[in-house]
């Protein structure tokens, strides 16, 4: 549902959140991704990465945006999202 800010809820993966990686309400779905070591560290497993990619093509093909930020800079930040868009492609082929 559109909203007059054109505003999303960021929805990350700290644990204990209250936020639901399954539900993008609005029109844009913006994920970050705080690494999964403690202070921004870390490389996220393949497997971790392939458990959110259903709900991004679902989002994409609902015509949502989809933003995804990689906050592991002391980690793999880059390499977790090339696989992750890999992940995506892969599945809307």
């Amino acid at each position: 549902m559109p909203n007059s800010f054109n505003a999303s809820l960021v929805l990350h993966d700290i644990k204990n959140s209250a936020t639901q990686w399954t539900h993008a309400d609005d029109d844009i779905g913006y994920l970050r991704f705080h690494g999964p070591e403690p202070r921004y560290r870390g490389s996220y497993s393949n497997e971790f990465l392939k458990q959110g990619t259903q709900s991004i093509v679902n989002w994409i093909e609902e015509g949502k945006t989809v933003y995804a930020y990689f906050n592991n800079t002391m980690g793999a930040a880059f390499s977790n999202l090339a696989t992750l868009n890999d992940y995506v492609k892969g599945l809307r082929v």
